[in-house]
């Protein structure tokens, strides 16, 4: 006979254990999407907002005055700008940095049951 507090489920019980069933949150390791998506889209968003921010206003500033026309006449910064975003991309420092980044996010979640927005919305409310 099967024990009272035996449960099976589909997800291994670092994927779906924890106090909220999302997961250990002491758990370090990285899911494929985590790697090949997740953390590059962290990376792409401090590149934009910490680590390339005077080629990004300039592009900003060149497509703002040229409309349409930026395809043709914003080449320059365009590719000023994805220089600056590929040496970012290379630093091994920069994506650990983000890696733990994204783990902090990710553990957060798995022990609250909330994302970060979530809780910095629930705060604001009143």
């Amino acid at each position: 006979m099967m024990k009272a507090e035996e449960q099976f489920g589909v997800l291994s019980d670092k994927l779906g254990g924890g106090p909220h069933g999302f997961g250990d949150p002491n758990d370090r390791t990285l899911r494929k999407v985590e790697t090949d998506v997740l953390i590059p889209k962290i990376m792409r968003e401090k590149a934009r907002t910490e680590k390339c921010i005077p080629e990004v206003d300039a592009f900003k500033k060149c497509c703002k005055e040229n409309g349409l026309m930026m395809v043709v006449k914003c080449r320059k910064e365009t590719a000023v700008q994805r220089q600056c975003f590929e040496k970012w991309y290379q630093d091994e420092g920069f994506k650990k940095e983000c890696t733990d980044v994204y783990l902090q996010e990710r553990s957060e979640y798995r022990a609250n049951g909330k994302k970060g927005k979530e809780k910095k919305k629930e705060s604001t409310m009143f």
